[in-house]
């Protein structure tokens, strides 16, 4: 039966000491702590609730981005900046989105040609010299193809004995460098009235201003599941390797065949799939929206008169591959070679075919009753098909989610507490306490399910986080932003921050908020899911038309794609 919400009772809550001070914690033996962990996930989560600019300029992006690579790369492990450890006693690294995805990001950064607009050529000269390798200089890889350097990808969990950092590395935010341009070090100046350095601060000005308009993620939680209202900007314009990246592919992107742009969007996709989700149909629109008089020529022999439209399982396999980790061409340099595929591929395979089953029975059933296929514009408006498609699939998703977050968690409150919320947990905790697989190395994060059970995970803790932050400012009568102020002033301090929370309201927290939190997380993997099967559908159909498509644009584009190209 569900708990009902706490209730407001007196229990010796601490009391709060004037600005400056450090919240008292010593004298109250009962209560709530945050583990090593823990206190490390909160500060990660920083950007998402401290005050966040959105009025830089482009140069002064570019000189925070290059400040940031210019501390990411000084060296050769690039680990020992992203990730931060747990202690003096070296108990290894410690995980979280936010660190995984700029590690991933920096690591694909660190082989790509952005590099060589970024820098400057002295300072790619350094990076070739501490890393023992230069940015490639010839174009992307098509989608089949990954720039990944996976041998130091997957092999550096090794090498993860950096000294105890967490102080000096968590809080290397991108908030935090605002005024980066005026400490940068010598060897990144450059001379700001080039015409390289006004193309990147265009397109990055350009993609952070995208970035900033809209709600994060966090804005869709319920009202009441952060004690601290978030900010706007979503997962991007907090993140300098995405918006590096983005800002390369906006650079290209209008020189590069169709498929090599896939490509990269497919890249992309790993951290981003709405983003490249919107990019991929939009294309779509342009490439195969054809007016309803040549439809019959598309797939005509295949759906219209001949058996059903059918796609090989081993060529959808890949097409699906191309939109998560590519595995495939990942795969022969490693210690621990990889399976050939990660189950969430057969998922997305799956979703294709069926997807292509449908597909082939609208055709048919418009063709045989002589309607006019797609909308009043005379458009056979597949990508409007593959939108429909992404909505079914996102409600099947989300309730496969949702059953098993509530069967995992439900059964798991000890567990959890005794991970997250226990002065005991100061040793080494295998994570996530929800599933049977367990995060060890950075690879395990190319795990999609053990990566959604992994991020599931954080976003619980943070919602309990801003609970007991809720709690202890109503039973103390004292503005939430105090005690957040106080928690985050004794981060990694002795002696430690202590919720006044006791065992008993905490496990009632935990059944309150379980729920919003499950509706909420489960909505978002069920869209990044969704997207990721739109793209792969998008790629197929591609595909399939490539040659029927040539040969009705051997006149020429339609006036209507013209326009459109021209825009």
């Amino acid at each position: 039966m569900r708990a009902s919400k706490p209730r407001r009772v007196s229990v010796g809550m601490l009391a709060l000491v004037p600005p400056g001070s450090q919240w008292p914690t010593g004298g109250n033996a009962a209560g709530v702590q945050l583990s090593r962990h823990t206190e490390f996930l909160w500060m990660h989560a920083a950007g998402r609730r401290s005050r966040t600019c959105t009025t830089l300029g482009g140069r002064e992006i570019l000189a925070n981005a290059r400040y940031n690579a210019a501390l990411t790369f000084r060296s050769s492990d690039i680990s020992r900046h992203v990730f931060s450890f747990a202690g003096p006693d070296h108990q290894g690294p410690m995980y979280t989105r936010r660190s995984m995805e700029e590690y991933e990001q920096w690591r694909v950064l660190a082989d790509s040609i952005a590099l060589n607009w970024l820098f400057v050529p002295d300072l790619t000269e350094r990076l070739m010299a501490t890393t023992g390798r230069r940015p490639e200089t010839s174009p992307r890889p098509a989608a089949g193809e990954t720039d990944l350097d996976t041998a130091a990808y997957l092999d550096t969990e090794a090498d993860l004995d950096a000294e105890a950092n967490l102080d000096a590395e968590a809080n290397l935010d991108a908030e935090a460098n605002l005024d980066a341009d005026a400490d940068l070090d010598t060897d990144t100046d450059v001379d700001t009235d080039t015409d390289v350095d006004t193309d990147l601060v265009q397109h990055l000005f350009e993609v952070s201003e995208e970035a900033f308009a809209q709600d994060s993620v966090e804005a869709t939680a319920p009202t009441d599941l952060f004690a601290l209202p978030s900010n706007r900007g979503n997962r991007l314009s907090r993140c300098i390797p995405g918006l590096v990246l983005w800002a390369d592919f906006r650079r290209n992107f209008k020189d590069m065949p169709l498929r090599d742009r896939w490509g990269q969007l497919a890249l992309l996709s790993r951290w981003y799939p709405e983003q490249a989700c919107r990019a991929v149909l939009k294309d779509l629109e342009e490439v195969i929206d054809l007016p309803a008089r040549l439809a019959p020529v598309l797939l005509a022999p295949a759906v219209l008169t001949g058996p059903q439209l059918a796609v090989c399982a081993r060529q959808l396999k890949d097409t699906a591959g191309l939109w998560w980790f590519n595995r495939q061409n990942e795969n022969s340099t490693q210690k621990h070679p990889l399976p050939c595929s990660d189950p969430i591929v057969d998922k997305i395979a799956a979703d294709v075919q069926n997807f292509l089953t449908s597909l082939t029975k609208l055709l048919r059933g418009k063709h045989q009753t002589h309607v006019k296929p797609g909308p009043s514009g005379g458009q056979l408006a597949y990508a409007d098909e593959i939108r429909y498609w992404m909505k079914k699939v996102a409600m099947r998703r989300k309730a496969t989610l949702k059953a098993r977050y509530k069967a995992a968690y439900r059964e798991c409150r000890e567990q959890l507490e005794a991970a997250y919320f226990s002065e005991a947990s100061g040793g080494p905790v295998e994570l996530p306490v929800g599933c049977q697989n367990r995060v060890r190395a950075p690879s395990d994060f190319r795990n999609y399910e053990l990566r959604q059970w992994a991020f599931f995970e954080e976003e619980l803790v943070l919602a309990l986080i801003h609970g007991c932050i809720r709690l202890e400012a109503l039973e103390s009568w004292h503005n939430c932003h105090l005690v957040v102020r106080a928690l985050d002033f004794a981060m990694s301090r002795a002696p430690r921050f202590k919720f006044s929370v006791s065992t008993g309201q905490f496990a009632c927290l935990y059944e309150w908020r379980l729920d919003d939190v499950i509706e909420w997380v489960a909505t978002e993997q069920a869209q990044d899911y969704a997207c990721r099967v739109g793209c792969a559908i998008a790629n197929t159909l591609l595909d399939l038309m490539a040659k029927d498509l040539a040969s009705v644009e051997t006149g020429g584009p339609t006036p209507a794609k013209r326009r459109k190209r021209d825009q």
